[in-house]
Formats: structure tokens, sequence, C-alpha cells
């Protein structure tokens, strides 16, 4: 087990520190893997449903966040009773040392060192308690993290954005809202945050002025580091009676920005 100040460091978010991961086969409603990394006194959770996890760059699986785990549960083997949460058989399928290197709310990086599972791996969430897990780029991942000797608590990475949107005039949504030159944005949403308080914080736009649409449509982005991950798109119309600020002006979408700049 890990010492106290591995625990200290796990509390209070200061990267690298070493802790420990266990993989277990859950046969409950359906057969999955579940994947447990210990911080500080609990272990949070992800139930994998494909029972794998990802060996090559391009493959991603779904990993759903479930409740946090007592450290105990981490070395558990056995039968759940029926009327018990998780009732079924659990058995570990591999158990060994762990490196955290960040660990946010939407993107976590952790090195996992069993005997079945080695590698850098990220869990990116996409919304509520949906995530992926991702094998990340090994060469590069390792030249960031290990190689050029990373400060603890430093931030190497962008954490990649898991919401895109552009807004538009309620009254003619060929008006699209151009803010400081970009029509489109991007931003980092979990479960304890919506895209109407990110709009009102950022753009100070009321949130009684704003209708979301949910245009139900995926974006697969490329990083160095991480193949590809999922990022949800969003149309947001906007009353027409807001009162624009300086920088905030509406454009045609068949104009180029260049375009409209030029005409200004």
């Amino acid at each position: 087990m890990t010492n106290i100040f591995e625990d200290l460091k796990a509390n209070y978010d200061i990267y690298p520190y070493n802790t420990q991961f266990v993989i277990q086969e859950h046969n409950a409603t359906s057969f999955h893997f579940d994947l447990r990394i210990k911080k500080g006194n609990v272990a949070p959770s992800w139930a994998i449903p494909k029972a794998k996890l990802p060996t090559k760059t391009y493959e991603r699986y779904l990993a759903v966040r479930t409740s946090d785990h007592p450290l105990s549960f981490m070395r558990f083997s056995g039968v759940i009773p029926n009327n018990q949460y998780g009732a079924g058989t659990v058995q570990i399928y591999d158990y060994g040392e762990c490196i955290v290197y960040t660990w946010h709310d939407n993107y976590i990086v952790v090195k996992l060192m069993g005997e079945k599972t080695q590698g850098f791996y990220a869990l990116i969430r996409m919304k509520k308690d949906q995530w992926l897990i991702t094998y990340m780029n090994q060469e590069k991942a390792k030249s960031i993290y290990e190689d050029n000797n990373v400060l603890e608590g430093a931030v190497l990475e962008e954490v990649p954005s898991n919401t895109k949107f552009s807004m538009c005039k309620e009254s003619n949504q060929e008006h699209i809202l151009c803010v400081e030159e970009q029509t489109e944005f991007v931003c980092n949403l979990n479960e304890d945050s919506s895209l109407s308080e990110y709009i009102e914080n950022t753009f100070n736009i009321s949130p009684a002025s704003i209708h979301i649409v949910d245009e139900d449509v995926t974006h697969i982005c490329f990083d160095d580091l991480i193949e590809e991950h999922i990022q949800s798109i969003y149309k947001v119309c906007i009353s027409d009676n807001i009162i624009l600020k300086e920088n905030f002006t509406w454009i045609e979408p068949t104009n180029s920005i260049e375009d409209h700049l030029s005409e200004s």
C-alpha cells in the first residue's frame, strides 16, 4: 500500500502520485469490468461494459462512472448477495501499481502497471456519468510525463473539450453570433455545470434569453496523445432583444468572418 504522503498528495491533487488500481470481472446483470483506482481513502470506479481495456490508440470504450467504493472492495473476490447493490460474482482480473498524472473533472491520465494491463490510459468524460477510456500514444506520453521530469502539479496538456456550440438569432437561425471574431466555441462541462450557466458566465447573456437545441451530434477530435475523443455539438438560439456588447455582432453564415471584418 502507498504511504501517508501519497495519500496526502491524492487528497490535495498534487501530481504525479503513486497509488493502486484493480480491474474486477463482475458478472452481475451483465458481465463487465470494474476499474477502480485508489484516491485517498476511497476508490473511484468505472464499469466497462465491453469487459476489456483498449490496447491500441484508435480504440475507445465506454466507461460508466459508478459510486466511489471503500478501499476494502479493491481486494474483494466472491459473491455479492442478491439483495445488495451489484449482486453477482466478482473476481480480480488484474491488480497493480498506478501512477496518476492528472485528475480533472473531465479528464484523467494514469499509467497502469499490472500483470495484464500496462501503459498510459486516459479517461474522458462525455456527459454525466458516461466516460471514454482510451489507450494513449505511449511514446509521446512517456516523453511528456516521464522523460522530461514533470514538475509536481504541472499541467502539460490542454484538457480536451467535450462541448462545442454556436449561437444564432432566435427569429432567424441564418444569423450567427460573432464574438471577437469567433462563431464557434468550445468548453468542458460536467454533471454539475450546464451550457446555459457557461454562456451566462462567459458572455453575460441571461439564461432567459437562451434556448438550447441539442443537435445530438458527436464529433471526433484528434490529439497527439489521445487518438480521438467525442465532443457534443449544440446550437444555441438567442433572443433577438438582447443588447449586443461591443465585440458581439450578427453575421450571415455564408459570409466569412474575414469578409465581415473587411466590411465593418
